[in-house]
């Protein structure tokens, strides 16, 4: 059984989902309404590394469990609605 974290993220910006720079395991990224905007995902380094970029039009939910060893932070252009579901040691 494992203990999900959500944090939803509904405004434009940028948004910590973690916000120290730690591992973590992103399991998934919803997008329940076509993003009118771009929402880019990086680390939490002082000089971040984008991990991928969701373009406008983006819809559904993306499966990744992917480890993510240095946090994660959603830069969003637009007043979109993204969900993500990701774990901490």
């Amino acid at each position: 059984m494992t203990n999900n974290q959500y944090s939803a993220l509904a405004t434009s910006g940028s948004h910590d989902v973690v916000a120290t720079a730690t591992n973590l395991t992103l399991y998934t990224v919803n997008c329940p309404i076509a993003l009118t905007g771009t929402a880019t995902f990086r680390d939490k380094e002082a000089s971040p590394a984008t991990y991928f970029v969701l373009p406008v039009g983006t819809i559904g939910m993306f499966r990744f469990d992917a480890s993510l060893p240095l946090g994660l932070n959603v830069d969003m252009t637009a007043n979109d609605t993204i969900i993500v579901a990701y774990q901490t040691p």
